[in-house]
Order: C-alpha cells, then sequence, then structure tokens
C-alpha cells in the first residue's frame, strides 16, 4: 500500500527524510531514492494525530513511545490514514484537528467572550466620542482632560506595589473592572478624542483657508465688475460720439467717410439701433453713388475703347482692353450708351484675340527654349549615366525629340523614359512643353517611339490672359426687351 510523498522526522532525534509513504511487508516505512526509512510495524501503531485540519501534517504514534510526524507540501495524508486504520482493523486511532472555528470556540471562556464584548463596546463609543470631537472639539477636550489623568493615575498604581494609600482606589478600581474595562477603554476613547480634536482642527483650517479665497474671489469679481462697467461706459461714450460725426457726414454728403464710420461702429457696437437707422439713411445715398460711379465708369469705358480700336498700339495692349472691358461691360441694356458699346464690342474683341495670339506666340517661343534647355539637361544626365547620347530636335518648331544612343533595348529604354528629376518622368515633362513625340534611336536604326499629348501654347495664352479677366470672348447681357421676349 502506497501513499502520497512525505517528509518523515522523529520526534526528539535527528533522523528525518523524504520519500514516498508505504506499507511493505506490515512495516510502515518511508521510501527514498536510494534506500527507505523504517517507521515501524502497523500492527505496533497505537495513535495518528492530525495537527493540521487540512490533513497536511500529523503525527504517528507506536506503542513502543516513538513518535514520527509526516508533513507533505499538498497532499491530504487522510485517505493513507483511514486506509492504516481498515489494515489494523481498529476505528478510534485517528483524531482530527479541529477546524479554526472549533479551536476559537474552545478558547473562548465566558470571561474571554465578556472581555470581547467589552472591547467591542470600547470600539464603539471610541468610534462615536471621534465623531463627537470632529464636530464639536470641546467634548474631545473635556474627554482627554479626564481620561489621560486617570490612566496616568492607573499606570502608576500598577507599577508602584503596594501603591500609596491614595491610590488604593484607583487600584481597587482597576483590579475589579479588568483589563478592558481598566485600561483598553479609557486609552481607546482618549486616542479617539485626540484624533477627532485634530481633524476638528484641519477642518477649522481648512474651512478658513476657503473663506479667505472666497473673499479674495468676491473681491477680484467686484474690481472686474467694476473695470468692465467703466469700459462699458468709455465705449457707450466713444460709440455716441462716432454716431454724431457719422450723421453729420450723412447729412453733409460725405458719403464714403461715412461709409467708413460706419464699418468702425459695425465692429465696436453691432446691435446698435442708432447705426442701423444711419445706416438705412445712407443706403439710397450710396446706391445713387454707386449708380453715379457705374454710368462715369461705362462712359469713360466707351470713349476709351474707341481710342483702342483706332490705335494699334492700343489695340496689342493687355492693360488698355482689359481696362476698357472692365468699364463697358458695366453697361445695362436700358442704358444710351448700350447701343454704341455693342457696335464697336466686335472691334474690342479684334483687339483681345490680338492680345490672346501675342501672348500665346510668347508662351510658344518661351517653350521652345525650355524645350532646348531639357534636351541639354537630359544630355548631360544620359552620359553621366554611362550612355554616350546625343539628344536632337525634328522641325522648326522643335516638337519632336530624337534621342540617339549606341544601343537602345528594353532595359534601357525603361531606364531613359523613366527617369525622373523633379518627381516628373522624361515624357511627363516632354508633353508639358508641348513636344509631340519622343524617339528613341540606336546605331541599328532600332527605334522606339512615344507619341505625347502636349498642352498648346495657346492654352498657356489664355491661362495668362485670366489675369486680365481676357480669357473668354467679349460679350455684352441682354437688352430688357430681349430678356423679356425670352
Amino acid at each position: 500500500m502506497r501513499g502520497p510523498r512525505v517528509h518523515a522526522e522523529r520526534v526528539g532525534t535527528a533522523d528525518a527524510g523524504g520519500g514516498q509513504i508505504s506499507v511493505v511487508d506490515h512495516q510502515l516505512m518511508v521510501q527514498g531514492p536510494v534506500r527507505g526509512r523504517l517507521l515501524g510495524p502497523v500492527s505496533e501503531l497505537h495513535r495518528m494525530v492530525f495537527e493540521d485540519h487540512r490533513g497536511r501534517r500529523m503525527a504517528l504514534h507506536f506503542v513502543d513511545g516513538v513518535t514520527w510526524t509526516l508533513s507533505t507540501e499538498g497532499d491530504d495524508l487522510m485517505p493513507f490514514a483511514l486506509s492504516l486504520e481498515q489494515l489494523v482493523g481498529r476505528v478510534d486511532m485517528i483524531e482530527k484537528a479541529p477546524t479554526p472555528a472549533q479551536q476559537l470556540q474552545a478558547e473562548m471562556t465566558p470571561e474571554r467572550k465578556l472581555m470581547g464584548l467589552q472591547f467591542v463596546g470600547a470600539i464603539v463609543i471610541a468610534v462615536a466620542l471621534y465623531f463627537a470631537a470632529s464636530t464639536a472639539a470641546a467634548v474631545g477636550y473635556a474627554i482627554v482632560v479626564v481620561a489621560l489623568p486617570y490612566l496616568m493615575a492607573a499606570a502608576a498604581a500598577r507599577v508602584l506595589q503596594p501603591p500609596p494609600q491614595w491610590m488604593a482606589g484607583i487600584n481597587n478600581f482597576t483590579r475589579a473592572r479588568g483589563w478592558v474595562l481598566a485600561y483598553g477603554a479609557p486609552a481607546m476613547m482618549l486616542v479617539a478624542s485626540a484624533f477627532g480634536v485634530l481633524h476638528a482642527g484641519q477642518v477649522a483650517a481648512v474651512e478658513a483657508i476657503a473663506a479667505r479665497e472666497q473673499a479674495s474671489v468676491a473681491a477680484a469679481n467686484a474690481l472686474a465688475a467694476e473695470k468692465q462697467s467703466a469700459e462699458e461706459a468709455k465705449r457707450t461714450a466713444a460709440i455716441s460720439e462716432l454716431l454724431t460725426t457719422i450723421d453729420k457726414a450723412v447729412d453733409g454728403g460725405r458719403i464714403s467717410e461715412a461709409q467708413t464710420m460706419i464699418k468702425q461702429a459695425e465692429a465696436i457696437a453691432p446691435e446698435s439701433t442708432a447705426l442701423e437707422s444711419l445706416k438705412q439713411r445712407l443706403a439710397p445715398k450710396l446706391e445713387a453713388e454707386a449708380e453715379a460711379a457705374r454710368q462715369r465708369a461705362v462712359r469713360e469705358g466707351l470713349g476709351l475703347a474707341r481710342r483702342i480700336i483706332k490705335d494699334p498700339l492700343r489695340c496689342d495692349s493687355a492693360n488698355s482692353v482689359s481696362e476698357a472691358w472692365r468699364k463697358i461691360r458695366q453697361v445695362r441694356g436700358d442704358d444710351e450708351q448700350y447701343t454704341p458699346i455693342a457696335k464697336l464690342l466686335p472691334g474690342l474683341e479684334r483687339c483681345r484675340r490680338r492680345v490672346e495670339k501675342t501672348f500665346s506666340r510668347g508662351a510658344e517661343e518661351a517653350r521652345v527654349q525650355q524645350r532646348l534647355q531639357l534636351a541639354s539637361t537630359f544630355e548631360n544626365e544620359l552620359r553621366a549615366g554611362g550612355h554616350a547620347t546625343t539628344i536632337e530636335f525634328d522641325g522648326s518648331r522643335r516638337t519632336e525629340m530624337t534621342i540617339r544612343l549606341d544601343r537602345v533595348d528594353d532595359a534601357t529604354a525603361a531606364a531613359i523614359v523613366g527617369s525622373a528629376q523633379d518627381g516628373k518622368d522624361l515624357l511627363t515633362r516632354a508633353a508639358g512643353l508641348g513636344i509631340r513625340r519622343v524617339l528613341l534611336l540606336d546605331e541599328r536604326k532600332v527605334s522606339r517611339k512615344y507619341p505625347l499629348k502636349p498642352t498648346s501654347g495657346k492654352a498657356l495664352g489664355r491661362e495668362v490672359l485670366k489675369g486680365f479677366e481676357l480669357d473668354q470672348p467679349l460679350a455684352l447681357g441682354a437688352t430688357p426687351a430681349a430678356a423679356a421676349a425670352e
């Protein structure tokens, strides 16, 4: 019969060792890795006393007075003990260890129960005194004044044996009431009251700090309110003065000046009803002034357009054509200048187209130089990479690029057209400069052609004319009669 692994120790000797508890030929022994340790015959086993209620430690008492203590790290020895009891044939060999509750119940005598109740009562009273002293420090001070002298006298009466005659009463009281009531309860009451008084002081200090902070905040708020009130009064006076000035400007016909001051007033007091009233008074005058300015611009534009059409130099000037167009396009169908402007508009449109051609031609000439620069730069790059390269252009406008190499294979072609500079490959750069085709040619006349879709010089010229508002053909809006007919 085998049991768990144990550590066996013979009581009163140094004989000890570990192994598996076993019964071999009616002998109880602990079998180690090298040799066995004989504990005694099973038939002479008298008692098995468990010292641990979890069954991990027990004492084996033999009839000859030898006692062995067995212990395990985690296994329960109770099953093996029951098997031994059954093997011996007795039912009273095992003594179980009491549980903690049983031990506590055995230790809890009536005197100790009374002491425990007294101790709990003393704790309850101490807690109550702590809260009472935290609320009213006077209560705590009273308890400290009473308890501290009592404890000092009780301690002196206990130390001085026999105590002096005047301490006989305290000595008799402490001996009659027991340790808890004589010393423990007063000590706990003293400590609780002291901590309560300390807590009350801390609370009072915090409240004082909070009161000072609150007073400081109130003073700061009052100062801020006074400052805001002063600023508001100053702002109101400034607005009143500005509105008076605006009113005089409106009455005096100084429209631009009044309009500028109204914008200033809107930034200061956008909700002012007086300002809104001034704006309403100014609105008709602003409309009249704007209408007069529009008619003046239309008249000036009509005269300028006539001079431009007659003067070739002005007709080629983008600034002149743009200035005339910005003015005459403000014409309305019911203006007396509408018909004269409509008649001369085709002539001004011809000037616009001449300007567009001039800009387009200039853009194209600039791109020709950029193509030559691209060819030179790219040729140097290829030569630096080990290619014997020559780059040429076909045609007078240089829109077809031929790259001559000693040999062109798939890898070389991919490296050339895929070479990047400033984030753009060769084909993209070439198309952006108006090149229509790129040709790779080697000594064997093997070629690779790359047709492109270039941007036109005309589009570039029109893009430049956007800044002059001349990128679209010139056209006036319909007359009121034509709009009604539609």
